[in-house]
């Protein structure tokens, strides 16, 4: 019997558009948290920093606003 050939699962990733990285911009500088950004736009922590570092200035850690 031949092999079955292996079958990859569709891409669950999110792709990072101009509209999303404003969207993400646009929630933190209306006091979201980073965490919440990510949970809200299903992107992961690291990516919503990531963007945030190139967009604007980051927050002290633990600031609440």
């Amino acid at each position: 019997m031949p092999p079955v050939p292996a079958v990859r699962p569709a891409s669950s990733r999110t792709r990072l558009t101009a509209s999303l990285r404003a969207d993400v911009v646009k929630r933190y500088e209306a006091g979201a948290s980073t965490r919440r950004i990510a949970a809200d736009l299903d992107i992961g922590k690291s990516t919503v920093l990531k963007i945030l570092r190139a967009e604007v200035e980051l927050r002290p850690v633990g600031a609440h606003y």
